[in-house]
């Protein structure tokens, strides 16, 4: 099942404090393990990718109510003819 945009900006926020956890484990970068490292690159690339799906589904939502005005614009046309030839 697809999650809603709702959904997905929690998901990238708790990751984002998830990782900020990491971050907060040491004083400096050159303290970080390997391990440590390789999980922030895998934490930030699965960041990325949420914010992809978060842009994708923001911008099919601004097409979806663009549309949606388009439409009712477009009914409120047709009314107002049906009217002017009645």
């Amino acid at each position: 099942m697809s999650k809603t945009l709702n959904e997905l900006k929690n998901e990238k926020s708790v990751k984002s404090n998830e990782l900020m956890e990491i971050f907060d484990s040491v004083e400096e970068m050159s303290e970080l393990s390997s391990d440590q490292k390789e999980e922030i690159k895998r934490r930030n690339q699965e960041l990325a990718d949420l914010g992809d799906s978060i842009t994708e589904l923001q911008q099919l939502e601004e097409i979806k109510e663009s549309n949606e005005k388009v439409d009712e614009k477009s009914c409120k046309n047709c009314t107002n003819l049906s009217r002017a030839r009645g």
